[in-house]
């Protein structure tokens, strides 16, 4: 399985996902571990920004 591209990701799309590894039970891979750090709010901005850094390209 390869690493999906971030590149024209929506925010709601990439916050899903965000949300998705904070909070999966069985995920073990460093990006669980990573999304685990962030608050919800922060996943959210994070969101937001990639989203806007790719539509900006």
């Amino acid at each position: 399985m390869g690493v999906p591209s971030l590149d024209r990701m929506d925010a709601g799309t990439l916050s899903a996902r965000l949300a998705f590894y904070k909070t999966d039970a069985d995920g073990t891979t460093v990006m669980h571990r990573i999304a685990r750090g962030y608050s919800q709010t922060q996943l959210e901005a994070i969101s937001q920004y990639l989203s806007a850094e790719a539509s900006d390209e």
